[in-house]
């Protein structure tokens, strides 16, 4: 008696039956449309909100820097403010916090004016500094300890009210300091020269 293969359910082709046809089937895809369009709603609702924020955020941060830097030009430093600053004490000028905006352009603009007060301050002990050596009642040297103290001084104080604005006053202030730096060296070794020819 030959042996035949035992059929089993879903076997047919291991058994390797010839001619015998494996039904296929394929179950339905469910298409949940009503979830996939609820999901693109409010995904078009995020973003249109999204863009919506940020362009109100943007006009608000610049009505915000207006009204602090119009603020800062309503009401300019005092002269005693100033001369405080001068010294150090910066009270007046730190106002509200770090993420303020209206704080953040007041500190600005307050930053703009010390920075100018203190180039003219700079300025004016440079010329005297200069005179000092042209007279010969400084040196050199002593000039360049003066100058690096006055730009140390005034840009720590302008530092604490915005660094950006003491990066460019330090800088400035090296150029006109280099500047008076030279004309000192120039003037003492003219002193020296005429006092070796007497």
């Amino acid at each position: 008696m030959a042996d035949l293969p035992l059929l089993q359910s879903g076997r047919v082709e291991a058994a390797g039956i010839p001619g015998a046809v494996l039904p296929t089937v394929n179950a339905p895809q469910v298409d949940y449309v009503g979830l996939k369009a609820g999901a693109q709603y409010q995904n078009t609702v995020s973003q249109t909100l999204d863009r919506l924020s940020n362009q109100l955020f943007g006009i608000a941060k610049t009505a915000a820097t207006e009204a602090g830097l119009q603020y800062a030009a309503d009401n300019p430093l005092t002269d005693e403010q100033l001369q405080a600053a001068k010294m150090g004490d910066l009270g007046a000028m730190k106002s509200g916090g770090a993420l303020n905006i209206f704080d953040q352009a007041v500190r600005k603009a307050r930053s703009f004016e010390l920075s100018s007060t203190f180039e003219a301050e700079a300025r004016s002990q440079m010329a005297n500094m200069l005179t000092a050596v042209e007279m010969g009642k400084a040196t050199t040297e002593q000039v360049q300890n003066k100058l690096s103290t006055m730009m140390d001084g005034f840009s720590r104080s302008l530092a604490q009210v915005d660094p950006e604005a003491s990066l460019k006053f330090r800088a400035t202030s090296a150029t006109m300091g280099n500047t008076v730096l030279a004309k000192a060296a120039e003037f003492e070794m003219k002193r020296e020269k005429v006092q070796r020819l007497a």
